[in-house]
């Protein structure tokens, strides 16, 4: 017989993520950790935010980011324009912009009003001075959502391919007929043209993330491994600066845990606040009844998994990324801080042998902001 009673709970929860700075550098590509290929660029971790009317960043040319027309590469690069750009000159917007004039080697570009039923897709093109090959999205991401774009430029059976992704999903394939030179000395851009004297080009509204250079061309297993990695089953990564879902939290187990994973190379603040009402074992047993987050007041017993925390109480454990406990938080309202591969589990407060007979459950919904 039970010394208290359990509760089962699907707990809802609001979780807001507060990063740093906006516009400045873009962060490390989500999921880049788990490929095979490293990139030969990645931005730090920060999220860019443009205007679209006089804000760019700009990254300093190297040959690690240069590309001739015969090398196989991939840009890939997280993307979420405002609903309305301000600059229209011009029926493109620019992304990613290795180009001032002259040839280049890549560039990403979303397509505007100005081009009609095309507006909101993406198209990724080439540029030896005299051939410029392209690949268009068929996919529109007007939708105020982060999406993933992938140019890949392979070679097969001795020829050039250019090939675009939109959220690890093929969209167009074409030759490179590139033959001449596709480097320059410019710096590559991102959020506009290139510029001088101060002044850009074809500015992009919205915000840009996780840009990721690679020497190679990626495989469509790899590109849907950087959009989807392949995490433990209910462990949701935090990779983009605006992102929302839903968490499960059962009062009946105890291994197979939900939880946050910042997969970014930079600490994010958590801030979560916990709805719902969850029950320990039946109702009519020593402390079978329905409570929140907070858990059943004044319940203590040294067989908790956490003696010191009430009965039914909502945990945070923090763990680094070897798996060794950090610390924990706890209750209806709690406020922390994960560093880099650290993963925050929730739990249930409960004894070991006791989860079975736990029962409910509530949605747990969170958002990054």
């Amino acid at each position: 017989m039970k010394l208290l009673t359990r509760v089962c709970l699907t707990l809802l929860l609001a979780v807001s993520i507060t990063f740093g700075s906006f516009h400045r550098k873009a962060n490390a590509l989500p999921g880049a950790n788990f490929l095979a290929q490293i990139p030969v660029y990645t931005a730090s971790d920060k999220v860019s935010t443009f205007n679209g009317i006089n804000e760019c960043d700009k990254i300093e040319n190297s040959d690690a980011i240069n590309f001739a027309s015969n090398q196989d590469f991939t840009v890939a690069v997280w993307i979420k324009p405002d609903s309305e750009q301000k600059d229209i000159k011009n029926g493109d917007n620019d992304v990613v912009e290795k180009w001032l004039s002259g040839g280049y080697p890549y560039v990403i570009r979303y397509l505007n009003t100005k081009t009609g039923n095309s507006a909101g897709k993406i198209v990724a093109a080439r540029y030896d001075g005299k051939n410029n090959p392209g690949v268009y999205s068929n996919t529109k991401i007007n939708d105020g959502k982060f999406h993933h774009v992938t140019f890949v430029r392979s070679t097969e059976n001795n020829q050039g391919k250019l090939s675009l992704y939109i959220d690890g999903k093929l969209e167009a394939t074409n030759p490179d007929t590139t033959t001449g030179n596709t480097k320059n000395n410019y710096p590559l851009y991102l959020g506009c043209r290139g510029y001088s004297q101060n002044s850009g080009v074809n500015y992009f509204a919205g915000s840009i993330t996780g840009l990721a250079i690679y020497n190679v061309a990626l495989t469509p297993e790899q590109i849907q491994a950087v959009v989807t990695p392949n995490y433990p089953p209910g462990i949701v990564p935090i990779n983009i600066a605006s992102q929302t879902g839903e968490l499960t939290v059962l009062a009946n187990e105890s291994k197979n845990l939900p939880g946050l994973l910042n997969t970014l190379n930079q600490p994010v603040t958590v801030k979560i606040s916990a709805e719902g009402m969850w029950q320990a074992a039946a109702s009519g047993e020593p402390n079978g009844l329905s409570v929140d987050a907070n858990g059943i007041p004044g319940v203590l017993y040294k067989e908790w998994l956490f003696p010191e925390l009430n009965l039914g109480t909502l945990v945070a454990q923090v763990k680094d990324a070897k798996g060794v406990s950090k610390f924990i938080k706890s209750g209806k309202e709690q406020t922390f801080e994960l560093q880099p591969g650290e993963t925050a589990y929730f739990i249930f407060n409960d004894g070991i042998p006791y989860f079975t007979d736990n029962t409910g459950s509530q949605k747990v919904k969170f958002s990054i902001k």
